[in-house]
């Protein structure tokens, strides 16, 4: 199966996984991408209209990659393969280190009127679980669990509501920079846009795109009975002293009639989490923001991992948190 990402939700029944500590075993919903890391959107039941409502108005979603402005140091000379190189070692170093970790993640869902406007705000809190396993000589497996979900707050229909708010279940998003594996970076094409900075880090910005012989994607969409794999395009902001990938935002390539979507816009920042057992600093995802228009809806979820737990190790490794983005 390539290009999808494989699940199993598990309404009855859970399984259990065998992980020991703070948080105790795993009864959760999993996710495993196989082939490939892979963002997934499974809309499950919920009413929707059914005709595409045109999206005018942009203030509700930040601009589509190509089109917005960024503000680069006309001084300075990009050397892609050097940037790709570097990025990609510290992405292999990441996989090579840590099989799995585990994290507190929260989520803030918001319905959105076409201004923008907040409509309705959900929120959800879980125990998250990630495996990163390297498969034979050209493949990566990463498998998502998710256990003891609970509303921060009380709402409307508890427990009856499903484990993510508004019926739509986003799961991978925080594995997007793992395009710059090696295994994975003939799938894109890339492209150096030049030295820029994120949050007053210098970075050099690296643009990104799907190739068109590429059937492998990312994203995938699941609608009712539709799956749909949705072809991407971003930018990364690559850290020009340590060469760590400090964010990546993407867009999709172009609508996708099929299940009437019309935007999809991530927004990933990662940070460092230092384990007291290595002498050693990883980076992993401390947020990821979602903002999508699907079938005449508009939406916006952000998802902040917290309380990082390499899997053998009960010390907990704290991770600065997330910054509002600067605008240019």
């Amino acid at each position: 199966m390539r290009g999808i990402c494989r699940s199993r939700l598990t309404n009855s029944s859970p399984p259990r996984l065998g992980i020991r500590g703070h948080m105790g075993p795993f009864h959760t919903m999993e996710k495993r991408v196989g082939i490939a890391p892979c963002l997934t959107v499974f809309l499950l039941a919920v009413s929707l209209s059914a005709h595409v409502t045109p999206t005018t108005q942009v203030s509700w979603i930040p601009p589509d990659v190509d089109t917005e402005k960024i503000d680069l140091d006309p001084s300075a000379k990009c050397d892609l393969e050097q940037v790709m190189q570097s990025a990609s070692e510290r992405v292999v170093e990441l996989v090579q280190n840590l099989d799995r970790y585990t994290a507190t993640e929260n989520i803030e869902h918001f319905d959105l009127s076409p201004a923008g406007a907040k409509l309705s705000r959900e929120t959800r809190k879980f125990n998250y679980l990630v495996e990163i396993r390297q498969m034979g000589t050209s493949d990566l497996d990463v498998v998502e669990h998710r256990s003891g979900w609970v509303p921060t707050e009380k709402i409307r229909g508890y427990p009856i509501r499903t484990e993510f708010p508004g019926n739509i279940e986003t799961t991978g998003l925080p594995m997007l920079a793992l395009i710059f594996h090696p295994r994975l970076q003939a799938r894109y094409e890339f492209a150096c846009e030049g030295l820029g900075s994120w949050q007053g880090t210098r970075a050099w910005v690296v643009h990104f795109r799907q190739r068109a012989d590429q059937t492998n994607s990312m994203l995938t969409y699941h609608v009712g009975n539709q799956t749909v794999a949705v072809g991407l395009k971003g930018r990364a902001w690559i850290d020009a002293g340590t060469s760590q990938i400090l964010a990546m935002e993407s867009d999709i390539q172009q609508p996708v009639p099929e299940v009437q979507l019309l935007r999809d816009h991530q927004l990933i920042e990662y940070g460092p989490v230092r384990f007291k057992s290595k002498a050693l600093e990883l980076w992993l995802p401390k947020s990821a923001d979602w903002y999508c228009a699907l079938k005449g809806h508009r939406y916006y979820r952000r998802h902040i991992f917290t309380g990082f737990l390499l899997y053998s190790i009960d010390d907990k490794e704290e991770i600065g948190g997330p910054v509002k983005r600067s605008q240019n």
